[in-house]
């Protein structure tokens, strides 16, 4: 932002140009020729020019001479004359150039030009913005960056309205000041001003301001204008353009997408562009290595260059980008023969860049350390640093010198401590003179780590210590940079408990500065902006630049500050809530906005808003596919179709602005503080939040009057792998080649068995879990009978009630029936409730409940299928669609499914159970999609049970979401294909107390990576209106899953003081131990059903009604 001091006019010019007008002066302005006082005035103002002219530049004597026949010139034509204009002028060029505040002396001098340009109107407009330009460079160079604001405004009117080419390097100035003045919105604001095909399409004359809102737009999570934006860079790249600005975009965009597949495929398909020349395919090349770990399919490419190389520097480098692609697949001792080859040319040539022999001998040592050859090591970077250009590099610039840290680890590995120190000693006084350059903070973080390790930790925190201090609030800095050497600096001195507090000081300072920068981004995005946000971001990867670091790094020293501030079990509660914040809650939170809208046109409306938000998330994901596609009409339909959406979202927005201020509020579901959660909590409740971060699991637990904290340091892959271990033994799908021995087996076939023997059960993981994951916080927990558990990672993935609150005799034997019936469950301490977050709590309390009561019971299963599978095969279920919606095969659901007779009666005797007709049934033919989108009594029913075949997606089936099957039709559409998909089911109107989903896999994520741990299926029907989901883990036992819905139901029925959650609880004890409460038997009961495979599947999700 910074520029050169402008130069000041030589004097040999300037003072001719004086004589000159001294010269040639002539009557000038009003007055007449005639006039003698204005004749003696005009001789006057002769005589001040000449006597300017002739004194010495910048002397006193000139600058008395230039003020009075300014004076002059003032009494002869006014004060807001023009003609004024260059006495002014000069008086400013007379500050001496080596005055330090030259540029801030001129600043009240153009001020004055400037009014007086402004003053006079059009004809001066091109003059003025002349001077505002020269005001803005002055007041830069004075470090006066706000003050430059108003003038770059001006400019920025100016030249919209004349339409003159240079407007877009203004605006984006003009964005990049108000940015750096903390105004986000105002940034945004600045760059609205370019016409938007320019910006979208990246177009040459708007590129830097493309790319500016592209980090703006990043910064407040605005999808619709990052789609807008990745669509034009997309269109770019296709059109034939090929830059490295454009490619770093790109990667970025998709990242934010969480659509690695489809950036990495554009990536590969641009190496084929034959508008990228060897330079950018070399890019794209590092960007598939570094960008997307996929080093294995860019081998053969490496492979090849260094076949086709001709020898000599080529063949060098293309030797050590095939070593460094062998290293990084873990493959050193294929690596190093590569590496040394490029190493030996470019230490035989003088001409060899530095940088070039310095990584390559990185690398080289890097695979000796990895073979323990670390004496060989040190000789590579021994040699390396003695080459010639290397040596001239580390004298003149120490960043350059990357092997000396890299010598300084190696000794201090080795045991040469004392080398080390010394070695590194001699790098921190270097760097710590250097000016700011982008890798100066990595330089001085491995330095700091490599001190630590080397045993000076003090000099580690003091390398930080000064990073931060010198650049961590420097406004030449950009401020993501500066963000995150704060952060560095704050871990760093967390890890002495003296510096502690003030690490956490400055965590907490660095949360309120990104907190008022999103809030001021967000601000700036319209109507239709803000509404996009929140429906596209969904399920999307964020990118938070530096939050979530901030929020992890705050739980971290907050946790080891604990003991010593009081009331950090409260903020790190909040922290650790922001950091899980799951589509299912935003579900939840938006069933109660609509409830609280109500059952009129108000809740209509909301609904309405709602809906067009999933529809804009829909075609946002289908713009992204058709993007990575060659149909430019798809591509234009769809935008097309984006837009006029969010023309209606903008305007559903309004009117719920105007009718119900409240529902933005509602609809977003935000942290509850710890005061909130425990006055929503009731006596004899509590809530565990578990937190995977950073490879530590963090756990709050949390009563009505006490609150306990609990990290497993280093245990969340110790966590995941006892979680893997026990899915397995529940469900065989999860298992995978290294846990093939520990399958569940088929429980069913262990019915006829001679004893009681089932398949393994690892009592011995689920107590350990316990122990090291609840027990450490229980003690808030004395007294509580009802948990609420939100989780995230592994966890997830796990009911909590199939954990043991007891250590298992070592002689147990975990495949013994008797053994797992009396086991000592946490689904006998607790009543188990399963939150989507923290804030569902309760969320329907706050709000009014205006439904009417309606048929106790709607339930659909056993549909007609002659299949004999419970997964589909290898098979696209797909077939044709309609417009936006993906049409699934009948025929292929139909054959590819078995039957499910026992849904019929479970569902019979769930009726009876309830004291509901069969007619409140649709079973085999009737059991359709049609019938469930059709049912106007489904919207008021107290209880629903769809009783079918639940799938998810996989690579196998090819799904696009999860869904439900019901009885196929003989010819698919958009009202019935025979299977209710995730988003088919959010358009559902429910209210139902329960929903059951008595199939398999409703509540376990969605099957693709990064999936959250309740599926989409699940969140579809907390979205719909239901108030409490009642799904399952797993593929379930037909048997016993009947005989659990039906005690489920019965048990609440029987005692109406009763909740879900103990209703449950209860029902699960009775499936495991073959007896009620009333020690009456259940029909029915097999040894077997105490495997928690039988009884454990199914949780209780909702907000704790």
């Amino acid at each position: 932002m910074r520029a050169a001091t402008p130069a000041r006019p030589r004097s040999s010019w300037w003072r001719a140009a004086l004589l000159s007008l001294a010269v040639l002066a002539s009557p000038l302005g009003p007055a007449r020729a005639s006039d003698t006082k204005t004749e003696a005035l005009q001789a006057e103002i002769k005589a001040a020019r000449y006597e300017a002219a002739r004194a010495d530049s910048d002397s006193p004597e000139q600058v008395r001479a230039l003020e009075k026949l300014l004076q002059l010139e003032i009494r002869l034509h006014g004060s807001e004359s023009p003609e004024i204009i260059p006495t002014i002028r000069h008086l400013a060029a007379t500050v001496p150039l080596d005055d330090p505040q030259r540029s801030q002396k001129q600043i009240p001098f153009l001020q004055r030009i400037l009014k007086i340009q402004m003053a006079a109107g059009p004809a001066q407009e091109a003059a003025a913005d002349a001077t505002r330009a020269d005001l803005i460079l002055y007041h830069d160079v004075s470090g006066q960056f706000a003050q430059s604001i108003p003038y770059l405004r001006g400019r920025v009117d100016y030249l919209s309205r004349t339409q003159d080419k240079r407007l877009p390097d203004v605006a984006l100035d003009l964005s990049k000041h108000l940015l750096e003045a903390g105004d986000g919105a105002g940034a945004r604001a600045a760059l609205a001003v370019l016409p938007r095909a320019c910006l979208d399409a990246w177009a040459p004359a708007c590129a830097q301001a493309s790319d500016q809102l592209f980090d703006l737009s990043l910064e407040a999570d605005d999808v619709e204008t990052l789609d807008r934006l990745g669509a034009g860079l997309i269109r770019r790249l296709r059109g034939g353009a090929c830059e490295p600005r454009l490619l770093r975009n790109l990667s970025i965009y998709f990242g934010y997408k969480g659509d690695d597949d489809a950036g990495h495929d554009l990536y590969a398909g641009l190496l084929s562009n034959p508008a990228c020349g060897p330079d950018e395919r070399d890019e794209i090349v590092h960007w598939l290595e570094l960008g997307y770990s996929d080093y294995a399919a860019v081998e053969p490419l490496r492979r090849k260059a260094l076949e086709e190389a001709d020898g000599g520097e080529a063949r060098a480098d293309a030797a050590r980008d095939l070593g460094f692609n062998l290293w990084s697949q873990g493959r050193p001792e294929e690596a190093a023969p590569h590496l040394q080859a490029a190493l030996d040319h470019y230490l035989q040539s003088r001409a060899a860049a530095p940088t070039t022999v310095a990584y390559a001998a990185l690398w080289l040592a890097r695979t000796y350390e990895a073979t323990d050859r670390i004496g060989r090591a040190l000789e590579v970077i021994g040699a390396a640093s003695a080459h010639p250009s290397v040596a001239r590099a580390a004298t003149a610039d120490p960043m350059s010198d990357v092997l000396s840290a890299s010598r300084a680890r190696l000794l201090a590995v080795s045991g040469r401590q004392t080398e080390a120190l010394d070695l590194l000693r001699k790098r921190r006084l270097a760097l710590q003179d250097h000016a700011w350059v982008y890798d100066l903070p990595d330089a001085v973080r491995e330095l700091s780590d490599i001190l630590t390790l080397a045993g000076d930790p003090v000099g580690g925190r003091e390398a930080m210590a000064w990073l931060a201090k010198r650049f961590g609030r420097d406004p030449n800095v950009p401020r993501p940079e500066r963000q995150a050497i704060r952060l560095m600096a704050a871990e760093a001195a967390s890890q002495d408990p003296a510096t502690r507090p003030a690490a956490l000081a400055e965590v907490r300072a660095i949360l309120n500065d990104i907190e008022a920068l999103k809030q001021g981004l967000a601000g700036a995005a319209d109507a239709t902006g803000a509404s996009a946000r929140e429906a596209l971001s969904g399920d999307l990867i964020r990118s938070d630049h530096g939050r979530t670091a901030a929020l992890g790094l705050l739980l971290t020293v907050g946790y080891a500050e604990r003991e010593r501030t009081r009331g950090l079990e409260a903020e790190t509660f909040l922290a650790a809530q922001d950091l899980e914040v799951s589509a299912a809650a935003r579900a939840l939170a938006q069933t109660a906005a609509r409830m609280a809208a109500g059952s009129g046109k108000l809740g209509e409306a909301a609904r309405l808003q709602q809906s067009l938000s999933r529809d804009l998330q829909t075609i946002s994901a289908e713009l992204t596919d058709a993007l990575t596609g060659n149909d430019a009409d798809e591509i234009a339909r769809l935008e097309d179709e984006m837009a006029r959406v969010a023309a209606r979202l903008a305007a559903a927005d309004a009117q719920l602005r105007k009718s119900f201020p409240q529902y933005a509020e509602l609809a977003s579901p935000k942290p509850l503080s710890l005061a909130e959660v425990q006055a929503r909590l009731r006596p004899g409740e509590g809530l565990l939040l578990t937190v995977d971060l950073w490879n530590d699991i963090h756990v709050f637990a949390v009563s009505k009057t006490k609150i306990a904290w609990s990290r497993l340091a280093g245990g969340s892959n110790s966590v995941a792998e006892r979680v893997a271990r026990l899915r397995c033994q529940v469900d065989e799908t999860t298992c995978g080649k290294a846990l093939a021995g520990r399958r569940r087996g088929d429980l069913a076939q262990m019915a006829t068995a001679a004893d009681d023997s089932i398949p393994e059960f690892d009592l011995n993981a689920a107590y350990s879990l316990y122990n090291d994951l609840i027990a450490p916080v229980e003690p808030a927990l004395e007294g509580v009978k009802q948990l609420f558990v939100t989780a995230s990672g592994a966890l997830s993935a796990l009911p909590f009630g199939l954990l043991i609150t007891q250590a298992p005799p070592a002689d147990a034997q975990t495949g013994s029936a008797s053994r797992l019936a009396s086991a000592a469950w946490l689904a006998d301490r607790y009543a188990l409730t399963t939150l989507p977050s923290v804030s569902s709590l309760r969320a329907f309390n706050v709000v009014r409940d205006v439904r009417e009561r309606g048929e106790i019971l709607r339930g659909f299963g056993d549909p007609v299928l002659t299949g004999e599978g419970f997964i589909l095969a290898p098979a696209d279920v797909h077939r044709g669609d309609t417009g936006r919606q993906t049409l699934a095969n009948p025929e292929m659901l139909r054959k590819g499914l078995a039957p499910l007779p026992h849904t019929r009666s479970e569902l019979l005797a769930i009726a009876r159970s309830v004291g509901a007709q069969a007619t409140s049934l649709r079973l085999g033919d009737d059991a359709t999609e049609a019938a469930i989108k059709s049912d106007a009594t489904l919207a008021s029913a107290r209880i629903v049970v769809l009783a079918t075949h639940g799938l998810i997606p996989t690579s196998i089936n090819k799904l696009d979401e999860p869904g439900l099957v019901f009885t196929p039709p003989s010819t698919p559409s958009s009202l019935d294909d025979g299977y209710l998909s995730a988003s088919e089911a959010a358009t559902l109107k429910l209210s139902a107390d329960w929903l059951i989903l008595s199939a398999c896999n409703t509540a376990a994520p969605d099957g693709k990576p990064e999936a959250e741990s309740l599926s989409g299926l699940a969140r579809a029907f907390l979205y719909a209106g239901a108030k409490a989901l009642l799904a399952s883990h797993w593929s379930v036992l037909d048997d016993a899953t009947e005989a659990l819905m039906i005690e489920t139901l019965a048990a609440q029925r029987a005692d109406s003081t009763l909740n879900g959650a103990q209703a449950l609880q209860r029902a699960m004890a009775s499936i495991r131990t073959g007896r009620r409460p009333d020690a009456t038997p259940i029909e029915g009961w097999q040894p077997y059903w105490a495997h928690p495979a039988a009884w454990a599947p199914f949780v209780l999700i909702g907000a704790g009604e």
